[in-house]
């Protein structure tokens, strides 16, 4: 069972001194790699794991997974 969502943007929480990090499509995944553009953010339900089905976010780069979080770490996701 995996169920796959499309999301425009998406964010995390606050992680220390960082702040939160800003994902959108068609934006650079981050200032240190502006090439890396973001093509697709998808929000997925894994396999079963210690405490039932997970949901994650997932940044991706083309056929590339260049971020991924826990879904109980997003501050806020944008779907389409």
């Amino acid at each position: 069972m995996t169920d796959i969502l499309e999301a425009d943007w998406a964010e995390t929480l606050p992680d220390g001194d960082e702040g939160a990090r800003y994902y959108k499509v068609g934006k650079p995944i981050s200032a240190l790699s502006p090439m890396w553009i973001c093509t697709r953010i998808t929000v997925q339900t894994d396999e079963p794991g210690l405490h039932g089905y997970m949901r994650r976010v997932c940044i991706w780069k083309g056929e590339t997974l260049a971020v991924e979080f826990p879904f109980i770490s997003a501050g806020a996701v944008g779907y389409l």
